[in-house]
């Protein structure tokens, strides 16, 4: 028992858990209904709270008559039933003198709220007070006869009954309750006469809205039996609900109705239009907000555990989460399901939130877990991608990761929630594409690296041969380019083999298309690595100088052996720089300008390049290799006539008389000589010797040659002597001077 409303006309706030408390409503095995609503109204201090204890059993406060006449009841209180399900409602007693003048907004208030809510309202009458206006509260009773026209009886209301039982206090037998029936009965249908004229229920009858009981009670103090056998006969009628029936009923929970009679009062308070459909609208749609409240604070609970176990757990714990997940989510639903089934007009729209927020709830926390697993694979992935180190096999072992990384994405994170499912197809797509986007990064990284590897060994199959046709472009300076370019064919159908091999299943595994765009690649990497490797053999200007000038004085100095040429004095000097010059000039003007050709198609030519992008080069080479060429050609002539100079000079150095003196005074030996032949030709050979040395020069060459072997012979002596007398340094050392300086 608990007050409902306040003396101040205000709604107790904690009526909700005093409800609990005293029906039982929640607890494991209560009904989903009140079973029913009476109510009790009639003037102060007419015995109403005492009726109520003995009829229902409940413990309203009643008056002390030792302490006189005063309220005892203040605004509105409840109390229940639990045997019979029943709620009981006590209601403040009318024309008290606390309230004063005030008292009548108060109790059409309460009257309309019992009205609203209760399936019997009894009115508690004092038998003398029957044919009196204001006593018998009549007044009052017009007022509930207007009101229950409007909220049960209007176009847009269901169709309800209410019970009306009058009961008379203090009954003592002089006039018989016929009677007493018969004059309320007068006086109500003379109310409703008035209430209905001019209305739509112009025609009805009372009997047609409300049934009517009447029941007298004898004098409490006076006839104590009699009074007490009455009352259990009415508890009697009210046990074996002989008194109700289907039409009263509100279709109240036992759970819903403190929101119920809360909004109904704060509705007649307001002074609005009551509207019980409404009422009971709003009792499912706040009652099942609090159903849904329950359920997702308690799967809020329990997923925070699983977040927990995402976020310290282990692949054991992980990989529980989805079905973790499942379970969470379905006991709310049944939660939820159990609660709300006895409102189903809100149930439906009710569950279709409540699984939006456990959607929402669950899908983050999944896409936590999910991320975390995308997260750890990813990484995991990163690391076995650096053990691909070798283009032989990586396609198999890239192709490996990628499965075990997706299946243990799958193992970890797979659920059959179906809300869930969105959001693990989702995350699901997203380490697919973040492992495709890495292997691919690693793979055209791997094909970058082959194709320089690739490069690097065309470049180096390629430069040797190319500069030994450079070098010997003198030789076949008319088709110095093709040879070029059947050496580059070669040379690139051998790293193209070798691509092949690598872009194959058994290495990369390129697919077609990015093993066409690799071979592509590879053709114009070794395109440009021919050109490069051209243009550093041929060199800058001064380096292209100097080729051009060893070309010149290869064919200059060299005979076409190959040998140095010993100028005569008969040889034709211009002949041979003229030659010279002009090889040197074609060599010149053949590699200025690269010709190109297809490698793979040594026939197909290209564009040609041009070596030096300004022309004035080629000119300025011209230049400077004809001055070169010009100093080489005046150096030879000079030597040539130099010797011819000296060939004259030993024949007119000689005077006729020693000329005619050595014939004299060796006759005898001559004479000798030529007798012995032996010693004939010995003279023979010694003189060409000495004549072709001298001629040449050889004298100085076997002087110096002599000289730099005394050096070498002195130098050992000498340090032969340190060894063997270390004190005499000086007058070694002054010795082998003067041997050295002789």
């Amino acid at each position: 028992m608990f007050q409902l409303v306040g003396y101040d006309e205000v709604f107790n706030g904690e009526v909700a858990g005093l409800w609990r408390k005293a029906s039982g409503a929640g607890e494991s095995g209560d009904a989903h209904g009140i079973s029913h609503v009476v109510a009790i109204m009639g003037p102060q201090s007419s015995g109403k709270s005492t009726i109520m204890n003995r009829l229902f059993g409940t413990d309203f406060f009643t008056m002390d008559e030792d302490q006189g006449r005063y309220q005892v009841t203040q605004g509105i209180w409840l109390g229940f039933d639990r045997k019979s399900g029943t709620a009981v409602i006590d209601l403040e007693g009318t024309d008290s003198r606390e309230r004063g003048e005030d008292a009548v907004t108060f109790e059409r208030k309460s009257a309309l709220f019992a009205l609203a809510i209760s399936e019997v309202l009894i009115i508690n009458l004092w038998t003398q007070d029957v044919g009196r206006l204001n006593a018998s509260n009549i007044l009052l009773l017009r007022t509930v006869l207007e009101q229950d026209l409007v909220l049960f009886h209007d176009e847009k209301s269901a169709p309800m009954r209410t019970k009306l039982l009058f009961l008379f206090r203090d009954h003592d037998m002089a006039t018989p309750l016929p009677r007493l029936s018969n004059v309320m009965k007068e006086d109500l249908q003379g109310i409703w006469k008035q209430i209905t004229a001019g209305t739509v229920h112009n025609e009805s009858q009372l009997e047609e809205f409300f049934d009517l009981e009447f029941y007298a009670l004898p004098h409490k103090v006076l006839m104590p039996e009699e009074f007490e056998a009455a009352c259990l006969e009415l508890r009697a009628n009210f046990q074996k609900e002989d008194i109700f029936k289907s039409s009263y009923d509100r279709q109240l929970s036992l759970d819903g109705f403190p929101v119920f009679a809360g909004g109904v009062w704060e509705t007649i308070r307001r002074d609005k239009e009551l509207d019980l459909p409404a009422q009971r609208e709003l009792v499912a749609v706040v009652r099942c907000d609090e159903f849904k409240k329950e359920a997702l604070e308690a799967a809020e609970e329990e997923l925070g555990v699983v977040k927990e176990a995402i976020n310290t757990g282990d692949d054991t714990k992980l990989a529980a989460v989805g079905e973790d997940i499942g379970g969470i989510v379905s006991r709310a639903f049944e939660v939820f399901d159990e609660n709300a089934q006895r409102y189903p007009e809100k149930a439906v729209s009710k569950r279709a939130e409540l699984e939006a927020s456990l959607s929402a709830l669950a899908t983050g926390i999944f896409g936590s877990h999910a991320d975390k697993v995308r997260r750890q694979l990813l990484e995991a992935f990163g690391t076995q991608l650096k053990s691909l180190t070798s283009w032989n096999g990586f396609g198999k072992g890239l192709k490996g990761f990628v499965t075990t990384a997706m299946g243990k994405f799958d193992s970890l994170c797979a659920t059959n929630v179906d809300y869930i499912e969105p959001e693990y197809s989702a995350k699901r797509e997203q380490l697919s594409s973040s492992i495709e986007l890495q292997a691919r990064r690693w793979r055209d990284s791997a094909v970058k690296s082959s194709l320089q590897q690739l490069q690097a060994h065309y470049g180096s199959s390629f430069a040797p041969p190319c500069a030994a046709i450079l070098d010997a472009a003198a030789k076949h300076v008319d088709t110095v380019w093709a040879l070029v370019a059947q050496l580059s064919h070669k040379s690139y159908k051998t790293v193209k083999e070798e691509a092949s091999t690598r872009f194959a299943t058994e290495g990369l595994a390129l697919p077609p298309d990015v093993e066409r765009s690799a071979i592509i690649a590879l053709k114009l990497d070794c395109e440009e690595e021919t050109l490069r490797q051209i243009h550093g053999l041929i060199g800058s200007p001064s380096l292209f100088l100097t080729r051009v000038k060893q070309c010149f004085f290869d064919q200059f100095r060299n005979d076409a052996n190959g040998l140095p040429r010993v100028w005569g004095p008969d040889d034709d000097i211009t002949e041979v720089y003229e030659k010279a010059l002009e090889v040197s000039a074609d060599v010149a003007n053949a590699l200025s300008t690269v010709n190109r050709f297809d490698l793979d198609d040594p026939e197909v030519a290209k564009e040609s390049v041009k070596h030096f992008d300004d022309e004035c080069y080629i000119e300025q080479i011209k230049a400077s290799l004809q001055k070169e060429a010009e100093a080489a050609f005046a150096e030879s002539k000079r030597s040539q006539e130099q010797m011819k100079a000296q060939m004259m000079g030993v024949q007119g150095q000689l005077p006729v008389w020693l000329v005619a003196a050595l014939i004299l005074l060796g006759f005898d030996e001559a004479v000798w000589v030529l007798k012995n032949p032996l010693l004939l030709i010995l003279c023979i050979v010694l003189t060409a010797v000495g004549y072709v040395g001298y001629v040449l020069n050889i004298h100085v060459f076997l002087r110096d040659r002599f000289r730099r072997d005394m050096n070498s012979v002195l130098q050992r002596t000498k340090r032969a002597l340190d060894q063997i007398a270390p004190d005499t340094p000086a007058a070694d050392t002054s010795v082998t001077s003067s041997i050295s300086m002789n």
